[in-house]
């Protein structure tokens, strides 16, 4: 019996020791609204499995990330996206925190004319000239 148990415990034990797996977890801020959490931003480990979406408070959390060295891509529509290399070490929680900016937009000015042949004008006139 005692060789039973022995055997068991041996058997836990190696398991318990061979998923030295870790987690990632923080927050995302919108820098362009006085840090206000990021609703529904996404995080993902690039080139892997790992990813996520942050939660109503900005927060997030991958979890079961294998130890080594990973990239961490957080982006959401209209933000520039955000690339931090990372270390992962077997049973830790390595904890993020950033803030996203807005993208810039370069646009390009649409004329709007009329002339007096046509008694409205067109609508919209095909000119377009790049505002600098």
């Amino acid at each position: 019996m005692k060789k039973i148990i022995l055997i068991v415990t041996s058997l836990f034990s190696t398991v318990i020791l061979a998923q030295q797996t870790s987690s990632i977890s923080g927050k995302i801020l919108d820098n362009e609204l006085n840090g206000e959490p990021m609703l529904f931003a996404d995080v993902m480990l690039k080139n892997t499995k790992w990813k996520t979406q942050t939660n109503f408070h900005g927060n997030f959390e991958i979890e079961g990330v294998d130890p080594g060295n990973y990239v961490v891509v957080i982006s959401f529509l209209g933000y520039n996206t955000l690339e931090i290399p990372i270390e992962i070490k077997p049973n830790k929680v390595l904890r993020i925190e950033k803030g996203l900016d807005s993208k810039t937009i370069d646009s390009e000015l649409i004329m709007v004319s009329s002339t007096e042949s046509e008694p409205y004008g067109p609508l919209v006139s095909t000119e377009k000239e790049t505002q600098k």
